[in-house]
């Protein structure tokens, strides 16, 4: 859940990222020579940097964020091996001898 909502959060930032980027490089091809006079365009590249370092900060804990899911992850791998062993061991119980196919409740 934790790991499916920071991946949805980086995208969103990588998109922001984007859209500011083309939004600054219109601005930047209809400024004309006087890039300083153009006050759309210094509102503009002022809040971008903004938003570019908190897109930054929040992409940068979400790694953090991915990399401890991934250690947590990686300890529970061996649990997860043995309980598919012994579940692929149980439904083929019944390849042995076929009482292991009904359960206790049936006799």
């Amino acid at each position: 859940e934790l790991r499916a909502s920071l991946v949805v959060q980086i995208a969103a930032d990588k998109a922001e990222m984007d859209r500011l980027e083309q939004l600054i490089l219109k601005l930047l091809s209809e400024a004309g020579n006087d890039l300083l006079a153009d006050d759309t365009l210094i509102v503009t590249l002022d809040q971008s940097k903004q938003t570019s370092a908190s897109c930054a900060e929040r992409m940068a804990s979400a790694d953090e964020s991915m990399k401890e899911i991934d250690e947590v992850t990686e300890t529970f791998r061996p649990v997860a091996r043995r309980a598919s062993i012994l579940y692929f061991v149980v439904a083929d119980l019944s390849n042995m001898d076929p009482m292991y196919q009904y359960s206790l409740q049936y006799f």
